[in-house]
C-alpha cells in the first residue's frame, strides 16, 4: 500500500514575535516572582491590619515598586496575548483568537485588582492595607482561572506545530488544568476549601513550569533550532 505524507502545522513561527513572547513571559516570571514575594514575605501580614500598615509604611519603596511591577506584568501580559495571536493565527484563527482573548482578558482582570493596591499608593490608606491585599488577591485569584483557559487554548494550539516540543504542550495542558482546578476552586469556595498536598504539588510543577517552558521553546525556535513541520504517514485513499 502506498503512503501519503500528512503535513502537521506547515506555518512556522516569525522569529521576531517567537522571541518577543518569549522574553515577555521570562520579563513577567522575573517581575511576577519579585511582586508575589515582596508582597507575602514582606508587606501583608495575613490577619493582622495593623502589622501590615506597620510592614507598609516602613518599606514604601517595596510597596511602590511593587504595584509598578503588577502594571508590568499586566502590560507584558498584553503582549504576549499579541504574540500568541501572531504565532498560531494562521494554523486555527478562530482558537488562536479565543487563546489571545484570554490571556487579554486575564491581564484586564490583573489590572483591576492591581488598582486595589495602587488605590493604598494614591490615598495613603496604608490603614485600609490588609483590605486592599485582600481585595487584589481575591481578583487575582479569578483572574487566574482566564489563565488557566488560556493555557488549555494554547495547549491545543501547540500540540498541533511541530515547533512546539509534545512535552511543552502537555505542560501547558496539565498547568492550566491546575489553574482551573485550584484557582477556580478558591475563587467560588475561598478559604473553605483546602487541597491535599499532592493535589497542590502534582498541579504546581506544571503551573510554574508549563509557560516557562514554552516561552524557551519560542527562543528556540526564534533562532530556528526546531523544524516547522511535522510529518505523519498514512495510508493513500
Amino acid at each position: 500500500m502506498r503512503a501519503r505524507i500528512h503535513l502537521h502545522a506547515v506555518s512556522c513561527p516569525s522569529p521576531g514575535w517567537a522571541a518577543i513572547t518569549g522574553l515577555a513571559i521570562l520579563a513577567m516570571a522575573i517581575l511576577g516572582g519579585f511582586a508575589f514575594a515582596s508582597v507575602h514575605s514582606t508587606l501583608h501580614v495575613a490577619g493582622d491590619p495593623l502589622a501590615t500598615e506597620s510592614a507598609l509604611r516602613a518599606n514604601l519603596t517595596l510597596f511602590h515598586a511593587t504595584v509598578w511591577a503588577w502594571v508590568i506584568v499586566a502590560l507584558l501580559d498584553l503582549l504576549v496575548a499579541l504574540g500568541v495571536y501572531r504565532l498560531f493565527r494562521a494554523l486555527a484563527p478562530q482558537q488562536t483568537l479565543i487563546a489571545a482573548v484570554l490571556r487579554g482578558g486575564y491581564a484586564l482582570v490583573l489590572i483591576v485588582a492591581t488598582s486595589r493596591l495602587a488605590k493604598l499608593w494614591i490615598d495613603d490608606g496604608y490603614a485600609a492595607g490588609a483590605l486592599g491585599f485582600s481585595q487584589f488577591e481575591q481578583i487575582w485569584s479569578a483572574g487566574l482561572v482566564l489563565f488557566g483557559a488560556h493555557l488549555l487554548a494554547l495547549a491545543r494550539l501547540g500540540w498541533k506545530v511541530a515547533w512546539v516540543a509534545r512535552p511543552v504542550a502537555i505542560l501547558l495542558g496539565l498547568g492550566g488544568l491546575g489553574y482551573l482546578v485550584i484557582e477556580g476552586g478558591q475563587s467560588l469556595l475561598g478559604s473553605a476549601l483546602t487541597w491535599p498536598q499532592w493535589v497542590s504539588v502534582g498541579f504546581g510543577i506544571p503551573m510554574v513550569l508549563g509557560e516557562l517552558s514554552f516561552a524557551l521553546q519560542l527562543l528556540i525556535s526564534a533562532i530556528g533550532g526546531r523544524p516547522c513541520v511535522r510529518a505523519a504517514c498514512g495510508p493513500l485513499a
